[in-house]
């Protein structure tokens, strides 16, 4: 007889034997980021002036139900800029993400940094926004 595996533990046998570090792009997020906020989040990063810098662990934009992009492991005192910020959120749309999930910005190495879409309790804002730096 097989042993069933659910989904999560499934992902967690995986980042045991592969390293979290070896993720790289994934759809993975809370439970409550529900489904079809992708697409929203990338539109308003779209929006983005290309020029701007953005840094490590502040949000980045949010859309309505909560769904917010934001930066990881960013090295201390470096950026990314919005130009790169929507070349690496349309990698989450067109890798099949529906709301939440992260790409690495290089090496497939999340520890080098990394763009997510994840749920958070607090939102910069109501509707769908850039939030105020």
């Amino acid at each position: 007889m097989f042993a069933k595996f659910s989904q999560l533990g499934l992902w967690a046998a995986i980042l045991s034997l592969a390293g979290v570090n070896a993720l790289g792009i994934n759809c993975l997020g809370s439970s409550q980021c529900g489904s079809g906020k992708s697409a929203d989040l990338q539109a308003v990063l779209e929006t983005l002036p290309d020029e701007q810098v953005f840094l490590d662990d502040v949000q980045i934009a949010c859309v309505f139900g909560g769904v917010c992009a934001f930066l990881q492991n960013i090295p201390a005192g470096e950026g990314v800029t919005g130009a790169q910020i929507k070349s690496l959120g349309q990698q989450i749309v067109d890798h099949g993400c529906q709301s939440c999930g992260s790409v690495p910005f290089q090496n497939n190495d999340v520890s080098e940094g990394e763009l997510t879409f994840n749920f958070s309790n607090t939102v910069c804002g109501d509707g769908d926004l850039i939030c105020p730096t």
